[in-house]
């Protein structure tokens, strides 16, 4: 399983990247009120039930990817595997609310690229996946695969 909210950390990395490459043009101040508008918009958009929706586009070995307000599952998954993985993605719902999508974002950045930096620091390299599984918000969410009474609420737009 890959990190699911990997790809919501990258994208808002690279737009605070982009923002600073734009600070001969744009006075500083305005790029975090954006950045802070942007991170209140996204997390507005956490604090209804998430919709889910059924694609083939996820990365190879993906079986969901949570990002704010929205669930996307690997079209046949069958149940109670499919149970399993939308608890999953929930929890990461939970988490982008309690935390808000930016920190979220920024944590997972500092967990990923400091631990792989701190791995080479020390001499040794680490895969992505040893990285995944130390991952506290995944830890997190994998805890609750299992829980048969973890609430989920969400809107289901996948056919069944």
């Amino acid at each position: 399983m890959r990190s699911y909210l990997l790809t919501i950390s990258t994208l808002t990395l690279l737009t605070l990247l982009a923002l600073s490459a734009l600070t001969v043009i744009i006075p500083l101040y305005i790029q975090l009120l954006a950045t802070l508008a942007l991170s209140a918009v996204l997390w507005l958009i956490c604090l209804r039930p998430p919709t889910v929706y059924e694609t083939s586009l996820l990365p190879p070995g993906a079986k969901g990817l949570a990002l704010p307000g929205l669930i996307f599952l690997t079209p046949g998954l069958r149940e109670p595997e499919r149970t399993r993985v939308l608890r999953h993605e929930y929890e990461h719902q939970r988490q982008m609310r309690r935390y808000s999508p930016l920190g979220v974002a920024l944590f997972l950045g500092w967990h990923y690229l400091g631990g792989a930096l701190w791995a080479r620091l020390r001499g040794r390299r680490v895969s992505f996946m040893e990285l995944y599984n130390a991952n506290p918000l995944e830890r997190q969410a994998m805890a609750v695969m299992e829980d048969e009474g973890y609430l989920l609420r969400v809107r289901d737009r996948a056919p069944r």
